[in-house]
């Protein structure tokens, strides 16, 4: 089985010390709601905090399997997301989206007037442009056209995997697939760790920069984002290539 580009390797055939640590981790989180599944092989899953890292899936059963042998997993941002099961929308999905294998190194054809240039509202104060670099993922293109083929659309491909032209585009799709890098920015210190070597004048805590919204602290590479990080000019519907976790316009 494939995941990312990458095999999953059977708990049986894994080194020892590995499978060892995937039994003792799901012994820690997933065997304490055996009493509450019962039967139950369709599993809907809020985890928290760290827990958001791990893909159950691929944690060791006592059998030697993985747990995606045995159940069908999906994550939800928190239960109450499981009020909007029986939920009916008026608006109709539109066709399924399929973006893959972007042109990092995207550039114009032609200079991009200074006006027109990427300079996208928005960013983390935190963003280093000389610290990120996107390598081309090529699996991913024969991904995204197998999946597209499968669901009857056509796919957004290298050049035209632009970040202007997916949230000017991207209104509720059936399915929305995309096959890139994506980035997060170290965590931000808590608050109180902030201002704790302030002056104590009763105003520590109101000055210095607040913790900053975190969907900008994580992102995705679409094309051009190369270009714009080295300081260069991608097409003006590219911007710059890197989608913050606020995610596509919603109507």
């Amino acid at each position: 089985m494939a995941k990312g580009g990458r095999h999953l390797v059977p708990a049986t055939t894994r080194r020892p010390a590995q499978a060892d640590a995937g039994l003792r981790l799901r012994a820690l989180v997933f065997d304490r709601l055996l009493p509450a599944l019962g039967g139950c092989s369709r599993l809907f899953l809020a985890p928290d905090g760290d827990l958001t890292r791990l893909p159950f899936e691929v944690l060791p059963d006592a059998d030697g399997k993985l747990l995606i042998d045995r159940y069908a997993i999906s994550y939800l941002n928190s239960g109450r997301d499981s009020l909007r099961f029986g939920a009916q929308s008026s608006r109709k999905p539109d066709e399924p989206l399929v973006l893959a294998d972007p042109d990092f190194d995207l550039a114009a054809q032609e200079p991009v007037p200074a006006a027109s240039a990427a300079t996208p509202g928005i960013r983390s104060r935190d963003l280093d442009r000389g610290a990120l670099r996107f390598d081309r993922l090529p699996g991913t293109r024969g991904e995204g056209e197998g999946v597209a083929r499968l669901l009857g659309v056509r796919p957004w491909l290298a050049k035209e995997a632009l970040e202007g032209r997916l949230k000017e585009r991207c209104r509720s799709p059936r399915i929305l697939h995309l096959a890139t890098h994506g980035f997060f920015l170290q965590d931000q210190p808590p608050i109180n760790d902030a201002v704790k070597h302030r002056d104590h004048d009763g105003w520590g805590r109101l000055s210095g920069p607040l913790p900053e919204n975190p969907l900008l602290r994580s992102g995705l590479a679409l094309a051009g984002a190369n270009t714009w990080l080295a300081g260069g000019s991608p097409p003006e519907e590219a911007e710059d290539g890197l989608p913050d976790g606020r995610g596509c316009h919603r109507t």
